[in-house]
Formats: C-alpha cells, sequence, structure tokens
C-alpha cells in the first residue's frame, strides 16, 4: 500500500485519481479474500461518497466494486457529531459539527433517540 501510495502522489495528471479508486478497488478485493479464507462472507467498508459510489463519471472504487460483487451503499448523516481531531504539535481537539440537511433535523426533532 505504500508503493501504492508513492506512485499515486507522484502522478502529476489527473490519472491519480482513476488510479487511486483503482488502487482501492483492489485492496478491498485482498481485505475480503483474506476474510474469506477464515469463513467469513462479507466484509462491511466506510469511505467518502464519491469513492463508494456506484454511478459517477469516473471508474470510482465502488464502481469498480459493483463490478465484480454484490455491493451495497449505504448512506448515513448525523445533526451531531463530535469528532477527536488532530490539532498540531501531537495534540488533539474535541469539535462538534451540526448537519445541514434538513431530513438529519427533521428527524433529530422527531425525539428518537437513535436520530
Amino acid at each position: 500500500m505504500l508503493l501504492q501510495n508513492v506512485e499515486v502522489l507522484h502522478r502529476k495528471d489527473t490519472y491519480g485519481s482513476l488510479l487511486r479508486d483503482q488502487y482501492m478497488a483492489e485492496n478491498v478485493s485482498w481485505i475480503l479474500q483474506k476474510e474469506q479464507q477464515r469463513g467469513n462472507d462479507c466484509i462491511f467498508i466506510s469511505g467518502h461518497n464519491e469513492h463508494v459510489a456506484k454511478w459517477g463519471s469516473y471508474d470510482s472504487m465502488g464502481k469498480l466494486l459493483s463490478n465484480q460483487y454484490r455491493y451495497y451503499v449505504i448512506g448515513t448523516n448525523f445533526y451531531k457529531k463530535r469528532c477527536n481531531l488532530p490539532e498540531g504539535n501531537h495534540k488533539r481537539t474535541i469539535q462538534t459539527f451540526y448537519s445541514h440537511d434538513p431530513l438529519a433535523k427533521i428527524a433529530k426533532l422527531a425525539g428518537f433517540k437513535i436520530c
């Protein structure tokens, strides 16, 4: 993976982004094969929507995976999320973010604790 990363970072053209998604798809396939050897039939991966999407104008990781596997994409959103983020000098900070998605806000206002 380190060599893949070096290759992608040294690309000066737009192919670097396509290559990155190709490598991500290859790595997911490798992980799935290892899990299948352990008796696990499926895996769960998490990623940015542009990478996991099965549609789009370029061959994203999700699009490549959907050509090989039965692959489901589950979109998520949060109304309020607290994150532990790097601040610099090996320090971290807790930041709170609120979604601007009206459906996330409506779900929160509905009073369900899971929202």
